[in-house]
C-alpha cells in the first residue's frame, strides 16, 4: 500500500515512485530527489508491483526527462520488450537515437511505431531509410520484412528476410562445435 506523498505533478511523483522502487517494496529517498522530497529523506511504502510495458514506459519517460539518454533508452527497450505490441517506446527512442546522431536507428524506431499502429505505407518509408542508411543491420532488415509483411507485399519481407539471415550470419562470430549460431537471428 502507498503512503501518499503530494507532488504538484502526478506524473513525476509517479515516475518517482517506480524510479525508487526497491526489491523489498521500502525505498529510502536521498538528497538526489531533494526537491520533491522537500531536503528530506522519503520513505515510501507499497507493495510490490509486477512489471509491465506500461511502468517501464513510464520509468523511461522519468529518465528521459531527466536528461539520462542511456538509462531511458535501456528502460523504453525494456518496455518495448515486455509489451512488443504497444508501439509508444518507439517514437522517445526515436528522439534520443537521433540526438545521438544515430538517424538509422531513428528511422527504424519511427518505422515500428508506424508498423505497430498499422500505418503500413509509413512504417515501410521509415523501415527503407533506415535500412539505406546502415544496410548491413539485420535488425532493420527484419523490421522492413515485418513492414512489408503488413503490408501483404510477401515476396519482398521473404527477400529482407534473406538478406537479414546472410547479414546475421556474416557478422556472428563462428562457434566452435561448426554450427552457424542462427538460432534467434530473426526475432
Amino acid at each position: 500500500e502507498l503512503v501518499a506523498v503530494a507532488y504538484p505533478d502526478a506524473p513525476v511523483a509517479a515516475a518517482l515512485t517506480f524510479r525508487l522502487l526497491g526489491p523489498d517494496g521500502v525505498v529510502v529517498a536521498t538528497q538526489a530527489f531533494s526537491g520533491l522530497a522537500h531536503n528530506a529523506p522519503l520513505r515510501l511504502n507499497f507493495k510490490p508491483l509486477p512489471d509491465s510495458a506500461g511502468r517501464r514506459f513510464l520509468l523511461g519517460t522519468y529518465y528521459h526527462q531527466s536528461g539520462l539518454t542511456e538509462d531511458a533508452l535501456r528502460t523504453y527497450r525494456e518496455a518495448s520488450q515486455l509489451g512488443p505490441e504497444h508501439p509508444h517506446p518507439h517514437l522517445p527512442m526515436a528522439r534520443l537515437e537521433r540526438a545521438k546522431g544515430n538517424e538509422a536507428g531513428a528511422h527504424d524506431h519511427q518505422g515500428s511505431f508506424h508498423r505497430l499502429r498499422g500505418e503500413s505505407d509509413a512504417a515501410i518509408l521509415e523501415h527503407e531509410e533506415a535500412v539505406g542508411l546502415k544496410p548491413a543491420s539485420a535488425e532493420f532488415r527484419y523490421h522492413l520484412a515485418l513492414a512489408y509483411q503488413g503490408k501483404g507485399l510477401t515476396a519482398e519481407a521473404a527477400a529482407q528476410l534473406e538478406e537479414a539471415a546472410a547479414e546475421a550470419t556474416h557478422h556472428r562470430p563462428a562457434r566452435a562445435d561448426g554450427a552457424s549460431g542462427l538460432g534467434g537471428a530473426a526475432r
